[in-house]
C-alpha cells in the first residue's frame, strides 16, 4: 500500500500530536478530514484514518459520531474484502470502548459486525511455523502514530509500513 502524500503525513502527525496531548476534538477534526480526503481520492488507508478519527471522537465524548466513523471504517474494509483487518480493528475498537466505559457502544459494535457474512471466519490464525516478528519502534517517525504490530502492513521480514501513513519502518530482532 502506498504512503500518504507528504502534506497529509504532516497533517496526520499534527493530529497524532493533538491526540497525545489530550486535544481530542481538534485531533478528531483533522483525522476526519484526512479520512474523507483519502476516501475521495481512493487512498487505501482511508479505513484506518476513519478508525483513528472514531477513537479521537470517543475520547472527546463525541461517542455517537465516533461510532458512525467506526462503521464507515468497517464497511470500507468489508467492501474491499479485508474482513481480517476489519476484525482486528473492530476488536481493538471494542476493547477501547470498554476501557473508556462505553460498554453499550462496544456491545453495539459487536452486534453490528456479527451480522457481516463470514465475520466469524475472519480471525487470522498464526501457523506453527510463523517466525517471530522484529521489535518495531513505539511511534512512526513520519506521522507520530503509536505503532502496534497488529496494525502495520508487513513489507518483508524486518520492514513494516505504518498502518496510518504507509511510511516504512524497520524493526530489530528481539
Amino acid at each position: 500500500m502506498a504512503a500518504l502524500p507528504p502534506g497529509s503525513i504532516r497533517a496526520l502527525a499534527q493530529a497524532h500530536q493533538l491526540f497525545a496531548t489530550g486535544q481530542y476534538a481538534q485531533s478528531a477534526s483533522l483525522l476526519e478530514n484526512l479520512a474523507n480526503t483519502a476516501r475521495t481520492t481512493g487512498i487505501p488507508r482511508a479505513p484506518r484514518l476513519f478508525f483513528q478519527a472514531a477513537r479521537a471522537n470517543w475520547h472527546a465524548n463525541q461517542v455517537a459520531h465516533g461510532m458512525d466513523l467506526m462503521h464507515s471504517a468497517v464497511d470500507m474494509l468489508v467492501a474491499a474484502g479485508a474482513i481480517g483487518i476489519a476484525s482486528q480493528i473492530a476488536t481493538v475498537a471494542m476493547n477501547e470502548l470498554n476501557t473508556l466505559g462505553h460498554n453499550q457502544e462496544a456491545d453495539q459494535l459487536q452486534q453490528y459486525v456479527s451480522k457481516i457474512p463470514g465475520w466469524g471466519e475472519a480471525a487470522p490464525t498464526a501457523s506453527p511455523e510463523a517466525k517471530a516478528k522484529p521489535v518495531l519502534p513505539t511511534h512512526c517517525k513520519q506521522c507520530g502514530a503509536v505503532v502496534r504490530p497488529d496494525e502495520v502492513d508487513w513489507i518483508d521480514e524486518i520492514t513494516a509500513a505504518c498502518g496510518y501513513c504507509g511510511s516504512p519502518m524497520r524493526g530489530e530482532k528481539a
